[in-house]
C-alpha cells in the first residue's frame, strides 16, 4: 500500500506550535501531525464502540457486572 501525500493550509501561528511540538518530542512536523492524525483517528474509533456498548447496555443486549459481584466471583473482599 502506497502513502498519499497531503496539503494543509496552516495559520502562521498553528505552524509555529506545530514546529514547537514537533522539536519538543524530537519529531519532524509532518511525523508529529501523522501521529497526531492516527491517535485521532483511534479515538473516534473507540468512542464510536463506546457509544455502541452504551446503547447495547440501554437497550438489554448488553449485561453489566458491579464492582462488588466480580469480587466475590473471584473471593475477594470489597
Amino acid at each position: 500500500m502506497s502513502n498519499t501525500m497531503i496539503t494543509i493550509e496552516l495559520s502562521p501561528e498553528l505552524e509555529n506550535q506545530l514546529d514547537t511540538v514537533a522539536k519538543e518530542h524530537g519529531k519532524s512536523k509532518e511525523e508529529w501531525t501523522r501521529e497526531v492524525i492516527l491517535e485521532y483517528l483511534q479515538d473516534l474509533h473507540d468512542l464510536k464502540e463506546a457509544e455502541q456498548v452504551m446503547t447495547d447496555i440501554k437497550e438489554g443486549r448488553e449485561k453489566t457486572t458491579s464492582l462488588e459481584e466480580v469480587m466475590k466471583e473471584h473471593g475477594l473482599e470489597c
